[in-house]
């Protein structure tokens, strides 16, 4: 979800909802995903994340923020590739309980074991001050993850 005071510009719909916004004097673009399932439909998703990169490359911004449900864990391929350019919010702070899938509302029904597919990538511009996965939201299958975050000068 992209919350901001200030407004919202160049938003453009894709598979994906990019959106470039001010926080305090920087500007920031956002893109928010939900990424196709990677067990269903491998093909899908790489020709997916080929087109976000893409725009991500071809966009001038400095700070850049890459968020969502990924359906990938870390360590898939597509993952790797985006954290060449990018950071990973929670690797800046140590959160044991860094899974956000299932949440235990949706825990009985689902066979996956706990995993990370939930991410905040930050270009290199942008620090983290703190990551933290919320407690259980009401109607998601998943655990909501938040972020505070500072630039650098």
């Amino acid at each position: 979800m992209i919350l901001s005071k200030s407004p919202v510009t160049t938003l453009k719909i894709k598979p994906y909802l990019k959106a470039t916004t001010q926080i305090g004097r920087k500007k920031v673009t956002v893109w928010n995903l939900h990424s196709p399932k990677s067990l269903r439909i491998k093909q899908y998703q790489s020709n997916y994340f080929n087109k976000l990169q893409e725009d991500i490359k071809n966009d001038n911004s400095l700070h850049k923020i890459i968020c969502g449900d990924f359906n990938s864990t870390p360590h898939n391929d597509i993952i790797r590739r985006l954290k060449r350019d990018f950071h990973a919010a929670h690797q800046h702070t140590f959160w044991p309980l860094s899974y956000t899938y299932p949440s235990l509302k949706s825990f009985i029904s689902t066979p996956l074991p706990f995993i990370k597919i939930d991410f905040f990538l930050l270009s290199n511009s942008i620090t983290v001050l703190q990551y933290r996965r919320l407690k259980e939201y009401a109607n998601s299958d998943h655990y909501p993850i938040t972020t505070t975050i500072t630039f650098q000068e």
